[in-house]
């Protein structure tokens, strides 16, 4: 009896694990193009690259950390939270937490900034 209750128990939470997905190395289409802050620092994505400021830092074909490390790693008020690239070298270039969103019918990228006090808005071009 008490190893038909392991047994059962033990199928019961391997029904109810998660699996995450794999990050890959490319950016997805919907977050490609160009973005801006409000302070006129600027953000490009392509397929295979993304630059800060004119800077390319991440790259499909890099290795390390300058690497693209893209991948889904939680929901947040519903919404999928990303993460691009974990290394942390620059504050601003530590990129774990990006959301996409929209604001005024305009698509943005939020990132959560300042050790999350606060969140960068990313405007799309």
């Amino acid at each position: 009896m008490l190893g038909v209750t392991a047994l059962s128990v033990g199928v019961g939470f391997g029904a109810t694990q998660t699996t995450a997905k794999a990050a890959i190395n490319y950016m997805p289409k919907s977050w490609r193009g160009y973005y801006h802050t409000s302070s006129g620092r600027g953000l490009k994505i392509t397929t295979h690259s993304v630059s800060f400021d004119g800077k390319t830092f991440y790259k499909s074909s890099a290795h390390g950390w300058r690497r693209i490390h893209f991948q889904k790693v939680a929901n947040m008020y519903h919404h999928p939270v990303y993460e691009l690239n974990n290394a942390k070298v620059v504050d601003y270039l530590w990129s774990y937490e990006w959301w996409p969103a929209y604001r005024h019918g305009r698509k943005v990228l939020l990132h959560k900034a300042n050790m999350g006090n606060h969140a960068d808005v990313w405007y799309k071009d």
